[in-house]
């Protein structure tokens, strides 16, 4: 597995490992915010409090005035002495069972947020503007992904399978969107019902399990940025070797690339439009 998906699958993954946060009182207005979470940069940034962030974490890339930020770990490594140089009066991570609030809390109070389904993304959303006095716009933002990710889907859709690049196609394990989560909801959003119907601690598939699934849709989405088109083509023939498959018998394969579409931040309401466009005739 490449560094670049492999860092896509593990902050997937770490999401999925959520537990609630133990009592810890925050600043009332903070001034100093290190981010451990690239969802929770975005979104500060996105509501305005991107000047509070005096550091980030190793996997910000969006936006990019953040990578002037200095990098200092991440929720479940992070750099306890390149954080506590920042001197900051708050840290952000998302909340998994490996985060080091302890640790963590003896540098600066520390806020877990929740960050995995829409729900808790939207929650999490909106207890940021509350904690950085940027109420309006992360309530705005907060409205805008439930309602573009709150969509039914019709029972009778087709489904799809949308895998986290193609490096397990071999003899490995593909990584895919689950339901249940952000990503997942942007799936049906698009007018898809998801391949797999039940959430698991790991969204992971044998391509034996794949074949039993059968998804009339097999979407790749590649977190490399601006992917050759000879690449796009050497992964759409990848897929064409699972002759079996009806997604490839009716050639309903397509690639969207780009890292942003993995982030569980406010770029997955991007990555709805971009699953649209991709499947249109």
């Amino acid at each position: 597995m490449s560094p670049m998906i492999r860092a896509c699958c593990l902050l997937l993954a770490a999401a999925l490992l959520a537990c609630q946060p133990a009592d810890t009182r925050y600043p009332d207005s903070p001034k100093r915010i290190v981010s451990l979470a690239p969802a929770v940069t975005e979104a500060l940034f996105e509501i305005g409090a991107g000047d509070l962030l005096v550091g980030r974490s190793d996997y910000d890339q969006f936006p990019p005035e953040s990578l002037a930020l200095p990098p200092v770990g991440t929720s479940i490594t992070p750099g306890y002495e390149a954080i506590a140089r920042l001197a900051p009066d708050l840290i952000v991570a998302d909340s998994g069972v490996s985060v080091p609030l302890a640790e963590l809390g003896r540098i600066a109070p520390t806020l877990s947020l929740q960050w995995l389904s829409t729900a808790e993304v939207v929650a999490s959303i909106r207890q940021l503007g509350e904690i950085t006095n940027h109420r309006a716009a992360a309530d705005a933002l907060a409205n805008s992904l439930d309602a573009a990710l709150s969509v039914p889907v019709p029972p009778d859709a087709d489904t799809a399978m949308a895998l986290i690049g193609l490096d397990g196609l071999g003899d490995g394990v593909l990584w895919y969107l689950g339901p249940g989560t952000l990503h997942g909801d942007a799936i049906t959003a698009a007018g898809f019902r998801n391949a797999v119907n039940d959430p698991v601690a790991t969204p992971q598939l044998s391509v034996e399990r794949l074949i039993e699934l059968n998804p009339d849709w097999l979407i790749v989405i590649d977190p490399r940025d601006g992917l050759e088109q000879s690449v796009r083509q050497e992964l759409l023939n990848s897929l064409r070797k699972l002759d079996m498959l009806d997604a490839v018998k009716n050639e309903r394969l397509r690639v969207i690339a780009g890292q942003r579409y993995l982030l569980p931040g406010p770029s997955v309401i991007d990555l709805v439009a971009e699953l649209k466009a991709a499947t249109q005739p």
